[in-house]
């Protein structure tokens, strides 16, 4: 089964001027939307929840709070515009013609202007990059779960620790025991998904890092006790161990490897208790955003 890194979102070097993002998502005005929007707003205007006096009006019935399209609109585009980031400031909004319950909002936005700005503390924007700057080493640690000493790991087979960027570069390395479960990759600065798996242990992904010189990246530590290759710890899990259990002589190209938790070439009550303490455990995921 392979991974595949979902939609993160641009940053700033994916907008040009004149670029025209059409959201990919509608939204149908429910009358229940109008209503708490005016209690939240604690707007008093009938206009928006008294439907005899909106019938009195030049609408004819009840429009929808001019607020709450502009909030509508702005949600539309956060896929597209703001994912990574935050709305600083709104100009110039118009409403043009009303908007009523039952109708269905699609949006667009237009790039008009691009212009690099730090943040308040002086560091770039997240995603923000040199483009001409070198390539730079990437380092980390990819290792299985510490246990007490008496079940100590001793597993030795390969961590793969992939890098990617969500524009076609990707990398992929074995990381072992004996090389101190240290990866290492050269790669543009940049922004990057970094996802580390291991057959029987839970898999650990960080999303959104920006590598630059002086990134430093967290130790990366693996969960034992999937043996199902799902995304969480269960019973299920550990009745997949028993089907192995007090097998011996364990090599890892074995079918009873992934049932090996702590690598010392037998399934055992060791590898029970290291997957029942692991029970309810789920894939890590950290977005660096």
């Amino acid at each position: 089964m392979s991974t595949k890194d979902g939609w993160r979102g641009r940053f700033f070097e994916d907008f040009a001027v004149g670029d025209v993002f059409q959201h990919p998502l509608g939204r149908t005005v429910t009358e229940a939307d109008e209503v708490w929007f005016c209690n939240l707003m604690t707007s008093p205007n009938q206009l928006h929840f008294n439907k005899d006096y909106a019938s009195r009006t030049q609408f004819g019935r009840a429009a929808v709070n001019a607020p709450f399209t502009n909030a509508l609109v702005t949600g539309l585009s956060v896929s597209d515009i703001s994912q990574n980031g935050i709305n600083v400031e709104w100009t110039e909004i118009k409403v043009p013609n009303p908007l009523f319950v039952g109708e269905t909002v699609y949006a667009d936005s237009e790039v008009l202007e691009v212009t690099f700005t730090r943040r308040s503390d002086g560091s770039e924007p997240l995603g923000a990059y040199d483009s001409s700057a070198p390539p730079v080493i990437i380092t980390g640690i990819a290792k299985p779960q510490d246990t007490d000493d008496r079940l100590g790991i001793f597993i030795d087979k390969p961590i793969k620790v992939r890098i990617s960027d969500g524009d076609g570069f990707e990398t992929t390395m074995d990381v072992l025991m004996s090389e101190g479960y240290e990866y290492s990759f050269e790669a543009d600065p940049g922004t990057y998904t970094i996802t580390a798996t291991c057959p029987g242990y839970l898999s650990f992904t960080y999303t959104n890092v920006v590598i630059n010189e002086d990134t430093v990246l967290p130790d990366i530590t693996l969960m034992a006790g999937a043996l199902l290759g799902r995304s969480a710890i269960s019973v299920l899990d550990i009745g997949y161990l028993i089907k192995f259990y007090n097998v011996t002589g364990i090599k890892p190209e074995d079918e009873a490897s992934v049932a090996d938790l702590n690598g010392d070439g037998a399934v055992d009550f060791n590898d029970i208790i290291i997957i029942v303490r692991n029970v309810g455990k789920i894939a890590g995921e950290i977005n660096k955003q």
